[in-house]
């Protein structure tokens, strides 16, 4: 998994290994709003459908839908957007239209719980459908990641599936795990006051004291450590979190 290592972040003590994400889920797996319809002679785009061009065409004319046309370019690789990549191939040799994303304003309606389309009602459904296409795009493109926090090697959390640059989204979560595991509860141990020795189970030994007069006894409990070491009194010992 090596070859996947984008950076390792220490924090705190621990190590947060950030990896793209070799194998992630398509966010057209997800609970969308829009449906991604596509058409390509090499790639498999978008969601899976029956339709062909011309319904597609007919579709998104009506007045009822909320649709964005999508591009891709492929050139060493291939991305999306609604937007086109003439900024970086102004004769369009490798990008064209592949598609539309849409919604029928019934969905939409729906979606929101709203009786009328207003103008910011269907500028809100646009933004959606842009981050839709924005999120399609990451994986396209293998921008999408995952984390693994360790501590001397050893491992205590991992999530993957993060789309977008790590700062974002990625490192913030893995960095609020880390300060939720310092404040897990922590083991309580003993530390002789002689030499230092820790342990977490303190021995106790009950055994017969004699007043300084010598004539009369007492029962009293001793604390004694593996290292040898006694404490002849509780509060005497020193008590420390890990």
């Amino acid at each position: 998994m090596e070859q996947y290592k984008v950076e390792t972040i220490e924090y705190k003590g621990y190590e947060i290994h950030v990896y793209q994400d070799h194998d992630p889920e398509s966010p057209r797996e997800w609970d969308n709003l829009g449906t991604m319809t596509c058409f390509h002679r090499r790639y498999e785009l978008g969601d899976k459908h029956s339709m062909d061009i011309e319904e597609l065409k007919e579709l998104v004319a009506r007045k009822d839908v909320i649709s964005l046309p999508l591009f891709l370019i492929d050139h060493s690789g291939v991305s999306m957007n609604t937007g086109g990549f003439s900024h970086c191939d102004p004769q369009g040799w490798d990008w064209g239209q592949v598609g539309y994303i849409y919604v029928t304003r019934e969905d939409a309606l729906k979606e929101f719980g709203k009786k009328k389309l207003t103008r910011a009602l269907r500028e809100k459904v646009r933004k959606i459908l842009e981050g839709e296409v924005e999120a399609y795009d990451q994986y396209l493109t293998g921008q999408v990641y995952g984390y693994v926090i360790e501590r001397n090697g050893e491992h205590f959390h991992s999530c993957w599936g993060f789309s977008g640059d790590p700062k974002d989204h990625l490192i913030p979560e893995a960095k609020s795990i880390i300060d939720h595991l310092g404040k897990e509860k922590k083991t309580t141990v003993f530390r002789c006051a002689e030499c230092g020795h820790e342990q977490e189970v303190i021995t106790q030994q009950e055994c017969h004291t004699r007043y300084p007069n010598g004539l009369t006894e007492y029962e009293q409990t001793l604390y004694v450590f593996e290292c040898g070491h006694v404490e002849e009194s509780r509060d005497d010992l020193l008590v420390v979190d890990r």
